[in-house]
């Protein structure tokens, strides 16, 4: 009896495992060099400027983990400190002007 029951709980966890899946609402292609940008499912594609991108690599070398996404008229980039290992986020205006910036914290 406990081996029914188990099997069958086995079977119904195996089942709602699979029945699971995971959609994409935007994929987003990693920074650091020319045409970095972010496609979303609508097919719309935003650049991010080369002027952005090189002043984030002359401030910040040697990181890793680079991710560049676009939200309004900002740009957004998500990396990992090679000195700290720790993740890090900066938004950039247009312009290329920092406006804000998150440290992840010990």
């Amino acid at each position: 009896m406990k081996r029914l029951i188990v099997c069958a709980s086995c079977l119904i966890v195996s089942i709602q495992l699979s029945a699971q899946t995971i959609t994409p609402t935007a994929t987003i292609i990693p920074g650091g060099g020319k045409g970095a940008s972010i496609s979303t499912n609508k097919k719309k594609k935003t650049a991010i400027p080369e002027t952005i991108i090189n002043k984030f690599n002359e401030d910040f070398p040697g990181n890793s983990n680079i991710n560049w996404k676009a939200e309004d008229n900002n740009y957004v980039v998500t990396y990992t400190d090679s000195k700290t290992n720790m993740d890090n986020i900066i938004v950039y205006d247009k312009e290329g002007k920092v406006i804000r910036k998150e440290n992840e914290v010990k």
